[in-house]
């Protein structure tokens, strides 16, 4: 069975997906080099949707919980596609992949967005 099948059409992780598939969420992600040997990196957007749903579910989320959610919450396997990186790859990401310095920027951005679609 498919994750979502365990999920309630109202979940409000699907919610969420839905709203975020609608924002062009690769333009808040800066170019990540693609490495052509070692493992395959995990998706740059379902790491976005997952960091944001995590703010968005708990109003602050260490990196590690991030981490422990990815392992045990559905919603945060939904998000990942079942996939669960480690702390250190959530950290390289938000480092490398987004920014860290604009990242808080970019994710009141992000909300902001998503708003302006709700009205």
């Amino acid at each position: 069975m498919l994750i979502q099948d365990y999920l309630d059409i109202c979940d409000p992780v699907l919610t969420f997906d839905r709203f975020m598939g609608e924002i062009e969420l690769e333009k808040y992600l800066k170019n990540i080099p693609q490495h052509y040997t070692g493992r395959l990196r995990y998706d740059p957007v379902s790491m976005l949707k997952t960091v944001l749903f995590g703010f968005m579910a708990n109003g602050y989320i260490s990196l590690r919980e991030l981490e422990e959610q990815c392992r045990v919450n559905l919603r945060f396997m939904y998000l990942m596609n079942h996939q669960t990186p480690s702390y250190r790859t959530f950290g390289y990401f938000i480092d490398e992949g987004v920014g860290y310095k604009a990242f808080p920027r970019n994710v009141l951005r992000i909300f902001c967005n998503l708003f302006i679609r709700l009205l």
